[in-house]
């Protein structure tokens, strides 16, 4: 509401972890594949996650020295969000009684009775087990479908890093042992992709930093960016511009730049180093210092944004 300018246009949605359950919940229950033209996930746990399982079971082991398991216990299964990441993909999760094993379906609010897990806690946690649980279940049907409208979707996940992939229980549902996979530490990379690994591109960073793998950066520029089309123009720029640049009391004609980014995602407000390198019609670098301002006009016919240059070197 406070941009005029962007009512009524689609956007781009990039989430990372549970913010990608968050928008597949916008996209699908409150009409948001209207106004959303590309869903971005990184790291989200479309499948859930046995970390949820391990936390409800264990605490955080680095909390848990501070404030003790049991405290740890119950503050994390007192929220909702705990439950909605349960797993809900196939093999995650068994008892044996030590000759056969049986599936455990851990997001089914069934088990948290049979097994009592909850017990000890007691309070706010079964309340919060019953809420979570239920969008847990709504977020696994809603994978299981196609994005409404036209939203594509397109998936970050997390590669090379030994993440828990499968539990095994005694009878009682006192955890036995676990197994892994790979993963980026926290998230399945098989829940991230949804399954899809070849449709999925990896970064391999862990779950908290997943986006600052430079593969990752790339793949997301090339996703939120339109690509630049060759031209007769021979130009060994990484982007492309016309530009004119003020030098004394003449303009002088610049056919194309190189330029270079050193951090291509950037928030708003931050300092970013550039490189700007400045070439004639011959494709020969321009001698001499740019203005202090510089506008750059995108050949696709974009606004023109104003950089500010803090600091710069002659040719």
């Amino acid at each position: 509401e406070s941009r005029p300018e962007l009512r009524g246009r689609k956007f781009d949605v990039v989430a990372h972890s549970m913010g990608g359950l968050v928008a597949l919940l916008y996209l699908h229950d409150h009409n948001g594949a209207t106004r959303v033209r590309r869903l971005i996930t990184m790291g989200t746990p479309n499948k859930g996650s046995l970390e949820a399982l391990r936390t409800a079971d264990e605490g955080i082991q680095e909390i848990n020295v501070i404030a003790g398991t049991e405290t740890v216990r119950r503050v994390f299964t007192s929220f909702p969000a705990l439950f909605e990441l349960m797993p809900t993909y196939q093999h995650c999760c068994y008892r044996t009684d030590g000759k056969e094993r049986t599936p455990v379906v851990v997001s089914a609010r069934d088990s948290w009775r049979t097994f009592r897990w909850l017990d000890d806690i007691g309070g706010g946690s079964v309340q919060a087990a019953d809420t979570g649980l239920k969008t847990a279940a709504r977020i696994s049907e809603l994978t299981e479908k196609p994005l409404p409208g036209d939203t594509v979707a397109f998936r970050l996940a997390g590669g090379g890093i030994a993440t828990l992939s499968q539990v095994l229980m005694k009878n009682d549902g006192r955890v036995e042992r676990w197994a892994h996979r790979p993963g980026d530490g926290t998230v399945l990379e098989l829940s991230a992709a949804q399954f899809d690994l070849k449709a999925s591109a990896v970064s391999l960073r862990r779950h908290s930093t997943i986006f600052e793998d430079d593969v990752a950066k790339t793949w997301l520029r090339r996703v939120l960016t339109e690509p630049g089309a060759l031209s007769e123009k021979f130009s060994d720029a990484s982007q492309s511009f016309e530009l004119l640049v003020p030098n004394g009391e003449t303009n002088r004609q610049v056919a194309s730049v190189r330029l270079s980014l050193r951090s291509q995602i950037v928030t708003p407000e931050t300092p970013v180093q550039i490189t700007l390198e400045l070439f004639d019609g011959d494709d020969l670098p321009l001698a001499g210092t740019p203005a202090q301002d510089v506008s750059l006009i995108d050949s696709s016919g974009g606004a023109p944004e104003r950089i500010r240059l803090v600091q710069q070197r002659d040719g």
